[in-house]
């Protein structure tokens, strides 16, 4: 019979990226809490970059952290940095 050795101590680090490519018109405003102009995604593509089922505004999507905007027709826009970060 063999001696009982060390039990050996195996680390493995899983180090992953992630992609995101949005297709579309590209959209740019004025982000009143980031102080800049930034990406701005639909209510839709935000909802969809953060996989989810769409919110129904404004408390969800605040609750999200997201920074909310409207365009000329009065429709939400997010604030594309905002959406990224809460990920």
């Amino acid at each position: 019979m063999g001696a009982i050795s060390e039990p050996q101590r195996i680390e493995i680090t899983v180090q992953t990226d992630r992609l995101v490519l949005i297709r579309g018109r590209r959209s740019t405003g004025w982000c009143h809490h980031c102080g800049r102009e930034v990406g701005m995604v639909a209510l839709s593509q935000a909802v969809a970059l953060a996989g989810g089922s769409e919110p129904v505004l404004p408390d969800p999507a605040q609750s999200q952290g997201w920074h909310i905007s409207e365009d000329q027709n009065g429709s939400p826009l997010i604030c594309l940095e905002s959406v990224l970060k809460s990920m």
